[in-house]
């Protein structure tokens, strides 16, 4: 065998060999790190959730102001409709 199959071998069983405590984080890293994700996660799932809103919460917007500059003209109409009704049956109005 070559020196650097040897070393690989080597390696490769000195890293399968190592105990299960050197992977332990204690209890200040780990709470550490699952406030990380957390936090990563959330601002991900905002995000996607204002993408996807965005334009429902603009389509609504712009349906409410299409509502509102056609109900003035409505409210005229109507307004005009019921003086009229109002003189024709009203004599003290001058009809």
């Amino acid at each position: 065998m070559s020196v650097c199959k040897k070393a690989l071998c080597a390696a490769g069983l000195f890293i399968a060999m190592t105990a299960d405590a050197l992977a332990y984080g204690g209890p200040g890293a780990a709470i550490t790190l699952i406030g990380s994700l957390v936090g990563v996660g959330l601002a991900i799932f905002a995000s996607l959730f204002y993408v996807i809103v965005w334009p429902l919460r603009r389509m609504l917007k712009k349906r409410k102001t299409d509502a509102d500059a056609e109900a003035p003209q409505e409210i005229a109409n109507e307004v005009a409709d019921s003086d009229s009704v109002s003189t024709a049956t009203n004599p003290a109005q001058g009809g």
